[in-house]
């Protein structure tokens, strides 16, 4: 591992003073708001990534993202906030094959992280011992914290014309939960993602189909329910020289069905929360701050069930990305 590093490390000292390389640095933050739950309240968000490519043949990603969820603090015992700390590595591989009128690329995403899970419980203790209905008793709050790890491995294969009106890749998924709770089951996901992409109205529209197949392990956490499956469409539109003032594009995205712990490779984001996602609906736009420098903001809608408490609820949402190239 260590000659590995250091071939890296010379590699990219030889060339980071070339032009053949493009630099992306970006940060992001998310606010959620969850509506008519039983037991969420909110969630908040920042992250930071840094990505490079190498003359359009290859290239690396690293992130790191922190998000603190809070409950609805009227339960005496159960969970009060989680914070969730995730670490993302990503590499891919362009290729141009003879065979193929396009690009067709390989990718590797893995995520390390854990949600450390804080929550309070309450011990009743008999004060006045003996028989008889003049005892007392006194309850004590205390506080438990344990962590919940997680592990997340996402190869995607892509191909895409070289005139960039059609785009489509298999992504698969295996995550591994394991908690420091043994009341609580590990849990095992196997997803699948195949994706279409169609490029119309000259270039300026672009439609996007991805289905999310998702098996879950026999796990306390699912409720029985160890299968789900969603259909997300995502429509962009891209302005020309009459655009308005800085805005480089809109964007809708529609989510029907169902999906539990999904892992979202455009975004490189994971939905932890074992919560049954059962709708999503988003639309934003893209705005040019200046050379090289844009911001994509989107406000969105969510719903949401868990079976076990037989909880329906949804959740309203905006969200911020900041990014550079250089």
């Amino acid at each position: 591992m260590r000659n590995v590093v250091t071939l890296l490390l010379l590699f990219l000292a030889q060339n980071t003073c070339a032009d053949d390389w493009y630099w992306t640095g970006s940060a992001q933050t998310l606010f959620k708001s969850y509506n008519i739950s039983t037991e969420l309240d909110s969630l908040c968000g920042i992250a930071a990534s840094f990505s490079a490519d190498y003359l359009e043949r290859s290239g690396f990603s690293l992130g790191y993202s922190l998000n603190h969820t809070e409950y609805k603090p009227h339960f005496d015992t159960g969970i009060v906030e989680i914070d969730e700390r995730t670490l993302y590595l990503g590499a891919h591989s362009n290729h141009h094959p003879n065979s193929l009128p396009g690009v067709l690329t390989l990718q590797l995403g893995a995520y390390l992280g854990k949600d450390s899970i804080r929550s309070k419980s309450v011990t009743t203790t008999n004060t006045s011992p003996g028989p008889g209905p003049g005892g007392q008793t006194s309850s004590t709050r205390r506080f438990i914290s344990t962590d919940d790890n997680y592990e997340v491995v996402n190869p995607v294969i892509s191909y895409s014309n070289y005139r960039k009106t059609f785009y489509a890749d298999l992504g698969y998924a295996f995550s591994h939960y394991a908690s420091d709770d043994n009341n609580t089951d590990d849990l095992d996901v196997q997803q699948w993602t195949p994706t279409l992409g169609f490029a119309f109205n000259r270039g300026y529209d672009w439609l996007q189909l991805r289905v999310y197949w998702i098996s879950l392990s026999n796990s306390n956490r699912v409720a029985g329910k160890k299968s789900t499956s969603a259909l997300e469409t995502k429509w962009i539109h891209w302005y020309n020289q009459n655009k308005p003032s800085y805005l480089h594009s809109t964007q809708i995205s529609v989510l029907i069905g169902e999906r539990r712990y999904a892992v979202d490779s455009d975004s490189t984001s994971l939905f932890n929360i074992p919560e049954l996602q059962t709708a999503a609906f988003s639309i934003g736009g893209t705005w040019v701050l200046a050379e090289q420098t844009n911001l994509l903001a989107l406000g969105g809608y969510e719903r949401y069930e868990n079976p076990s408490v037989d909880d329906k609820f949804n959740a309203i949402y905006m969200f911020a990305y900041l990014s550079h190239q250089w």
